[in-house]
């Protein structure tokens, strides 16, 4: 039992590691936002220059993906 706990840790650990994403999906075709916020922005939503809206996360700016798979831009 104890053999299936460490693996399980160790999987978690490399998945959390891991540049791709735990759902497999890829992020290309995304973009980052070309312009940032302003100093003091609060708020957990971005609209950047472009049109296309951001979530903030504690790893940065992240895009809205709709269910298509398709960044979010008006």
């Amino acid at each position: 039992m104890r053999k299936y706990i460490v693996l399980a840790v160790l999987a978690a650990t490399v998945a959390g590691c891991s540049d791709i994403p735990i759902d497999g999906l890829s992020r290309s075709g995304w973009n980052d936002p070309i312009s940032m916020p302003p100093a003091g922005y609060t708020k957990d939503t971005w609209v950047d220059a472009r049109g296309c809206v951001f979530f903030a996360t504690q790893a940065g700016w992240v895009p809205h993906v709709g269910g298509n798979l398709k960044q979010v831009c008006r």
